[in-house]
């Protein structure tokens, strides 16, 4: 079983790498759920972080692309078997799901996943419940800001 840090680029998920790196947890890897879909500015902060730790992070791709999911068919539900397209105001939930959520679990099923969320966001944690999942910083009470603070000094 492997040791995996869900990395998504934001603040909790990076102090909490940090953090489990400074305490010499285990590790065997780093994963981003990259949608093709993301900022250049994130893959820029995913190097940058690398260098920081001298370690790489995956990055975890979809098994389809946004425009060959949003003018498929979807595939369960009371909309089964009708072309997603509009409305857009609903797609980036559904886009979300199938690739942040899918792919990780994807990459990650049948292994320890940890996931940054943040003490004074707990509720957060019980509302996405993940197989093997650990919250690190719900169980060291690291609170938003105080994840803010680590990684200002990036």
């Amino acid at each position: 079983m492997k040791h995996i840090v869900s990395f998504s680029g934001g603040k909790d998920s990076t102090a909490m790498l940090l953090m489990m790196i400074d305490k010499g947890a285990e590790i065997d890897e780093i994963v981003f759920a990259d949608t093709l879909l993301e900022f250049p500015e994130m893959y820029e902060y995913i190097d940058k972080i690398e260098g920081v730790i001298g370690r790489e992070i995956i990055k975890a791709v979809p098994k389809t692309t946004f425009f060959k999911w949003f003018y498929g068919k979807a595939k369960s539900g009371k909309s089964a078997g009708r072309e997603r397209g509009f409305p857009p105001q609903r797609c980036h939930c559904y886009w979300s799901r199938e690739v942040k959520d899918y792919t990780l679990k994807k990459h990650t099923y049948g292994h320890t996943v940890y996931i940054g969320i943040a003490s004074d966001e707990s509720k957060r944690a019980k509302a996405h419940p993940h197989f093997n999942a650990v919250y690190p910083l719900v169980e060291w009470g690291t609170t938003e800001k105080e994840c803010s603070h680590l990684i200002r000094c990036l």
